[in-house]
């Protein structure tokens, strides 16, 4: 081995001796420290027992009789003394002064019970600590602690005591409480009721439920800044104060009144209330609870109903459109709780819409009947009209629509009534409020429309009947002059026009008697003509005085046998040898005027006989009857007439022919005679082969 290896190894060897001595001169150190702590340790128990012994006395009077159990503990939790109520608490005698207090301590609280014990050595005390323990019989109680430390001289803690009292059924009961109250709110804040807590000096709602915040629109915290006024409908303010004046004064300890509030949005909200008022001992109002069902629908489904059916009553029956208007108006103002209400008469034609029924809130006569019209493209009725579809605005402010109705009309409903796919009419209604009309109140109106449309339509028919009689009447008096005129001119034209037709035809006598044997033929001939054509004006006259006679004549109707008519007619007209007239079964009896019927039948008989071009002619007479008419034909086998004049040859100077003795009067006359019967006339023919003319006279006229 080297010199200088065995030099190394010598100092290592050196310092290993000195770390010796220095370890173990630290571990007698600690060792004399230790023992030291131990002393003190000892001293301190010493003097903890001194002062338990000291303090003995003074707390054996007070905890020995004591409700409460007194547990004394050293500074690491031992139990060091106990008092009698302790030992039956935890059913434990000798033996639990020789446990820790954390033996005792529910498992799962004895993580809290260390912190808190720990806490009270460094703070000096513990209160209204809980905590739950387990007995002898491992039964789990809960206690209530209140502990103070104990000192020594140099104000060190050394221990503690305390009282720990047994709030096992507290607890219980306290949870109970706990459980009952959860179970109440959850009735509470689940109840399809609205429920209010107010509070009597503020009259603050103090608390509510979810479902008064579901009905008015308003959060829980918005509903805590409002009173009930704020809520309450201002319609209904005076009823609502004088319930609640009642109870505030102790009238009542309750009331049920069914009132109007103003939710969020501004609309409207019916409900039940049920109010309590809440008392101290002293026998003051504290508290005032409201239990408020929405009986919003339920109501309106009622009021609809009794409307409709008030309506329907007022209305029945009644034949006059301003009064169906008027009970209409006034029903629905009532139940809309409205303004302003108004029916409109639509005219299509004139494209206007009329007032004919208006309620006005603000008038001292509620119903108006101002007529005022409006044109068809103007205004929300105006749409309503065009489009054929009910109108439904909240905020009348914004719709540049209205035409009139201002900040004192800003609800707005306004529904068509239809009546056969026609718009007849319109039903609006008006309110000061934003948002006071419903669906419902939509629905409403329309289920009214529908019901009032038919007697509606019936009113203005009758209405248009009235105005139509009243222009009948006075064209009745005026035909009745033109008459009375057409007579007069008649019989004035007929005498001026034959007057000098009467002097002509004797000039022209007087002209061939005085002169006949100095004319030439080509005069005579002349003269021959212009006598037949003053004989032809002739006739024109009589049968233009005929015709204008027959509506006014006042001959008397009564019985006249068609058949004694018909042989009297065969003995006036000339009847060619080669025409044969038949007349086929008996004709009828008819209630008439005699000499109209001959004027028929004559003009009908002539023309049939003089159209006849056949060597063997044949005019054939028939008639048939039923309930209401008689029906006759005429049929010859003459001319025929082309079907192209059917009509024509009724009307006043058509002629067919160029028969110079022809007037072209008399089926003019013919046809103006079955009018005024009622009948009607008609013919069928064919050229070359015959015409049968047929017609009837109404039995009843």
């Amino acid at each position: 081995m080297k010199i200088n290896d065995i030099g190394i190894l010598q100092r290592a060897l050196n310092r290993e001796r000195l770390a010796k001595k220095q370890a173990e001169k630290i571990l007698e150190e600690k060792s004399q420290e230790l023992f030291s702590l131990a002393q003190k340790h000892e001293n301190a128990n010493i003097l903890l027992q001194s002062l338990l012994r000291q303090k003995d006395l003074e707390f054996e009077t007070i905890f020995s009789n004591s409700n409460d159990a007194y547990v004394l503990v050293d500074n690491h939790g031992n139990i060091k003394k106990v008092n009698e109520y302790a030992i039956n608490m935890f059913g434990m005698a000798d033996e639990l002064t020789l446990l820790n207090a954390l033996d005792i301590v529910h498992d799962a609280d004895k993580k809290k019970y260390s912190s808190a014990f720990k806490k009270m050595l460094s703070t000096g005390s513990l209160r209204n600590f809980s905590i739950r323990i387990k007995d002898k019989k491992d039964k789990i109680k809960t206690l209530q602690v209140n502990a103070t430390v104990i000192y020594d001289d140099q104000s060190k803690p050394i221990g503690a005591h305390g009282i720990a009292r047994d709030i096992t059924e507290q607890e219980i009961f306290k949870k109970e409480i706990q459980d009952q109250k959860r179970q109440l709110d959850i009735i509470i804040e689940n109840s399809p009721v609205g429920i209010a807590l107010f509070d009597e000096n503020t009259k603050k709602i103090l608390k509510t439920n979810k479902s008064l915040c579901e009905m008015t629109g308003y959060t829980e915290k918005e509903l805590l800044n409002l009173n009930g006024k704020d809520l309450t409908h201002r319609d209904d303010f005076d009823e609502t104060k004088k319930v609640r004046e009642n109870l505030h004064t102790g009238k009542v300890d309750s009331f049920l009144i069914e009132k109007r509030y103003i939710k969020k949005d501004g609309s409207t909200l019916w409900a039940k209330t049920y109010a309590k008022s809440i008392k101290n001992e002293k026998g003051d109002i504290e508290y005032n609870i409201a239990l408020i069902e929405d009986i919003t629908q339920q109501r309106e489904k009622t009021e609809m109903l009794e409307t409709i059916n008030n309506i329907a009553r007022s209305i029945l029956g009644k034949i006059d459109v301003f009064d169906i208007a008027k009970h209409i108006v006034v029903n629905i103002a009532k139940y809309l709780q409205s303004n302003y209400c108004t029916v409109y008469l639509v005219d299509i034609k004139k494209s206007i819409y009329t007032e004919i029924a208006v309620y006005n809130t603000s008038k001292e006569n509620n119903i108006q009947l101002d007529k005022k019209s409006y044109p068809i493209n103007e205004g929300i009725v105006g749409d309503v009209i065009k489009k054929g579809k009910a109108e439904f605005v909240n905020d009348t402010s914004k719709d540049s629509r209205c035409l009139s109705c201002g900040n004192e009309k800003l609800s707005l409903i306004s529904v068509p009534i239809i009546n056969n796919g026609n718009i007849i009419g319109v039903i609006n209604s008006e309110h000061h409020s934003k948002n006071h009309f419903t669906k419902a109140n939509l629905l409403m109106l329309k289920n009214i429309a529908r019901i009032v449309s038919m007697q509606f339509k019936n009113a203005i028919n009758v209405q248009e009947l009235k105005i139509a009689e009243q222009r009948n009447i006075e064209l009745l008096k005026e035909l009745e002059a033109s008459n009375n005129e057409l007579q007069e001119y008649a019989h004035v034209v007929s005498h001026d026009l034959k007057s000098p037709l009467r002097s002509i035809s004797s000039l022209i006598s007087w002209t061939k008697e005085d002169y006949g044997s100095l004319l030439n033929k080509e005069v005579i001939s002349n003269i021959n003509i212009i006598e037949s054509k003053v004989e032809l004006m002739d006739h024109l006259i009589d049968g233009i005085l005929q015709y204008s006679s027959i509506d006014w004549e006042s001959t008397k109707k009564e019985e006249v046998n068609i058949n004694v008519v018909i042989k009297n007619i065969l003995q006036i007209i000339h009847i060619p040898d080669h025409i044969n007239i038949v007349v086929q079964d008996e004709l009828p009896i008819v209630n008439a005027h005699k000499l109209k019927m001959q004027q028929l039948f004559q003009n009908l008989l002539s023309n049939a006989v003089k159209y006849n071009d056949k060597s063997k002619g044949e005019v054939v007479i028939s008639a048939k009857e039923d309930e209401e008419n008689y029906t006759f034909s005429i049929k010859d086998n003459g001319i025929g007439i082309n079907e192209k004049y059917h009509k024509r040859i009724f009307k006043m100077f058509n002629k067919l022919t160029n028969d110079e003795h022809s007037t072209g009067i008399g089926l003019s006359i013919v046809k103006k005679i079955v009018d005024l019967y009622k009948g009607k006339i008609w013919l069928e023919s064919e050229v070359g082969t015959g015409t049968t003319f047929y017609f009837t006279i109404n039995k009843t006229v």
